[in-house]
């Protein structure tokens, strides 16, 4: 299913990874996890419950105040003879927890658990997979999936094992350290900030900790990567989307696009059709094409599964768009056919079959969120739909988090407007859900962070990889009397450092596990760590610039 519209990023023809937005292509995108079974299999591990509160508000005026909250559990590599249990504790995100990320013996958390002989543990997130307050996800009831309340929910969580440790296996005065990647990375950097006394420290890979509603750097990032790969691929680029904007724009060009875009290719459903054509069809299009780009991007040379490890990455779609450079796509009809081939590949290495109905390139906005409009839950295993739900409406009503094309000057052109977010916000929530409260409650919930300027935290690790457009809303201020440690980790992409090696990787992977380690280390044992590095520094500048040309435009 592809649903997207831009904000969520991943699904599209088959799109996976996870561009935080909020149309349900980026939620695939953002909430997409380990797809590759480890060869030997899971860990052990449990799942268990907790009754946690919906509302810790001493003050709640709810009748029943208590749900039962979901947990995974492995204690495989638990030292039993420590005197105080060391806890690693995976913090949930925007889709249903899975073993992926508590038993897979390949992710790095995991081998430290082993180094370090920690307890490890994943606590869903709340309104996500069976983790569900409610058996109606109304707008009103979804006033109660706040990341506030999120946060406090892992501090009860964390209270509640301390409290009868031995319930769960554990000895003395449990030790906990809380990791997170992509969103629940910014949870893991938050928990910190506004929870220091319950963990020794935490890593947040691939955190955006800046909450801007209009995430226009994001194309700046991709643009910049794409450069990078070759000027041939980066005037390439240009060339396509300005020829595909301006075909969207007459009813000959859009006969043009449905004969490419066909059954036989990538099954756009349903074909533009003169008599209802409208500027928010135009741009959902526009909006379904760019996102494919994006989950490409996002997770170049990353170790996340067979498929990025084996060639999803940049190098692959430039070679498809510029035609191997054999000889570079000049006229419509071959940007067209390169761009087509393009989807075609992507459709393929993610096992979408484009001949299928429910796989069709979708080009029907209404279509589209209407299952993201619906609130019946009746699934207890989780409902994707209902995950895309709950992620939307974090972004509509806190963390923002739109990745346009707003800023106009990169070879994306214009196509993806920040009004496009604001309409989704609005029709799948309500009228009330509107552009001024999406801005209001953006800032209430920015200033209560910190934000870039005021965040404040201690025994923290930030790592970031140099082609994750989610890089340019990191935090970069270095603090080594306070541990806390950003690093910009040069060819990387999304949470890259959280996955297991394998050959051929970026080389800068090797040195960004190591200050990982270094700090880990530190908060366990009081081990001296690596100093901020040269990475790092290189990170701080860049961010500034950034932050400077964004002023001055």
């Amino acid at each position: 299913m592809r649903v997207s519209t831009g904000l969520l990023l991943l699904a599209l023809v088959g799109l996976s990874t996870a561009r935080v937005g909020i149309s349900p292509s980026a939620w695939a995108r953002m909430n997409e996890v380990l797809t590759t079974l480890p060869n030997d299999g899971f860990l052990p591990y449990t799942n268990g419950t907790f009754k946690q509160k919906i509302d810790h508000n001493a003050n709640a005026n709810l009748k029943n105040n208590t749900w039962d909250q979901h947990y995974q559990q492995m204690s495989e590599y638990h030292d039993k003879k420590a005197k105080d249990s060391l806890v690693f504790l995976m913090i949930g995100g925007e889709g249903a927890a899975t073993p992926n990320w508590v038993a897979n013996k390949g992710l790095q958390y995991i081998q430290w658990a082993k180094e370090f002989g920690a307890m490890v543990f994943q606590l869903e997130h709340r309104f996500f997979g069976a983790s569900q307050p409610f058996t109606i996800m109304s707008t009103e009831n979804l006033k109660y999936l706040t990341t506030h309340l999120a946060l406090e929910d892992l501090a009860n969580f964390i209270n509640t094992v301390n409290a009868d440790p031995k319930k769960y296996g554990l000895q003395g005065k449990p030790r906990w350290i809380t990791f997170g990647g992509s969103y629940p990375g910014s949870m893991a950097a938050w928990f910190r900030s506004q929870y220091p006394s319950l963990t020794l420290g935490s890593v947040a890979s691939s955190a955006p900790l800046w909450l801007k509603l209009d995430f226009y750097e994001y194309t700046m990032v991709m643009e910049d990567t794409i450069r990078n790969e070759s000027a041939a691929c980066y005037n390439t680029f240009n060339k396509t989307f300005t020829m595909l904007q301006q075909k969207t724009l007459t009813t000959d060009g859009r006969n043009f696009i449905n004969k490419n875009f066909g059954k036989n290719t990538v099954n756009l459903t349903p074909l533009f059709n003169d008599n209802n054509v409208t500027m928010l069809q135009l741009t959902n299009f526009l909006s379904n094409v760019y996102d494919v780009v994006q989950g490409v991007i996002q997770y170049t040379y990353d170790g996340r599964n067979n498929m990025t490890v084996e060639g999803y990455n940049v190098h692959t779609m430039c070679n498809y768009l510029t035609g191997n450079g054999t000889k570079l796509p000049n006229t419509d009809d071959e940007l067209m056919t390169n761009l087509v081939k393009f989807l075609v590949w992507s459709n393929k290495a993610n096992n979408v079959n484009a001949n299928l109905s429910q796989n069709a390139f979708n080009n029907d906005y209404k279509a589209m969120i209407a299952p993201l409009q619906a609130t019946n839950y009746s699934d207890t295993n989780g409902n994707p739909n209902f995950d895309m739900r709950g992620w939307m409406w974090l972004c509509c009503n806190e963390l923002g988090w739109f990745q346009t094309t707003s800023q106009g000057y990169t070879i994306f052109q214009d196509i993806v407007p920040l009004g496009f977010y604001f309409q989704q916000c609005e029709d799948i929530f309500g009228d009330s859900i509107n552009a001024s409260h999406v801005r209001d409650q953006n800032h209430i919930r920015q200033n209560a962070y910190g934000g870039y300027d005021y965040f404040n935290a201690t025994n923290l690790v930030l790592p970031n990889g140099s082609l994750d457009p989610w890089h340019a809303l990191g935090y970069y201020k270095a603090d080594n009397k306070n541990h806390v440690v950003p690093h910009l980790t040069p060819g990387t992409a999304h949470c890259s450092d959280m996955y297991e090696e394998y050959p051929g990787e970026p080389s800068a992977l090797k040195e960004v596990r190591k200050v990982v380690h270094d700090e880990l280390n530190y908060y366990i044992n009081g081990q001296k760590h690596t100093k901020f590095s040269a990475a790092a520094t290189y990170s701080m500048l860049l961010i500034a610039v950034m932050a400077f040309v964004t002023k001055m435009l």
